[in-house]
């Protein structure tokens, strides 16, 4: 965006993940961070949140961490895909096989903005009856899910506060049955 561009003059910046139609997260150094925020809040009245100001992940900054990875993740033995794989800096399912399937998209994942919106779009397009499922103590994934932006059937189960019955139970709603 012109915005990002124009932030780009006080550093480093750029979109880290493509959240929703409502969420956008940007990361880089604090001083691009700062005129970004400034320049969204006069221009398009939106609120920024500062998530974390340590670890600039998810854009171009992180690059020299996803050099290191890469032959690293080159050399686990990766088995073959048995089910379709969608890497969320992709946003799409994944065709070829064998290590260039996982070590590629994590790669990219360091460095590269993480396209939530688009895999959610590519889902949804595909799969006529979905159903997401956050396991995790907060809502942040479910929360983008917003009934204006795609009409599913959002579940969150808080694993940490009923480790052996929330997700149980969540899995027996989905399917009808108990487990």
């Amino acid at each position: 965006t012109p915005l990002i561009e124009e932030a780009k003059a006080e550093g480093p910046i750029g979109v880290a993940v493509a959240g929703s139609p409502t969420q956008t997260v940007v990361a880089g150094c604090r001083e691009a961070l700062d005129h970004l925020t400034q320049r969204v809040d006069d221009e398009l009245f939106a609120e920024c949140v500062f998530i974390e100001d340590r670890v600039p992940m998810h854009v171009a900054l992180f690059a020299p961490v996803a050099d290191v990875l890469s032959p690293v993740l080159g050399s686990v033995p990766w088995k073959e895909a048995t089910k379709p794989y969608l890497p969320n800096v992709v946003g799409e399912f994944v065709v070829q096989n064998g290590p260039s399937t996982y070590v590629e998209p994590l790669v990219q994942h360091v460095c590269e903005a993480v396209r939530w919106r688009q895999s959610i779009d590519f889902l949804m397009g595909r799969f006529a009856d979905l159903a997401f499922v956050e396991v995790g103590p907060k809502t942040a994934l479910t929360n983008l899910l917003s009934p204006k932006w795609h009409a599913v059937r959002r579940f969150h189960t808080d694993h940490h506060s009923d480790p052996a019955g929330g997700f149980a139970n969540l899995v027996s709603e989905l399917i009808g049955g108990s487990c």
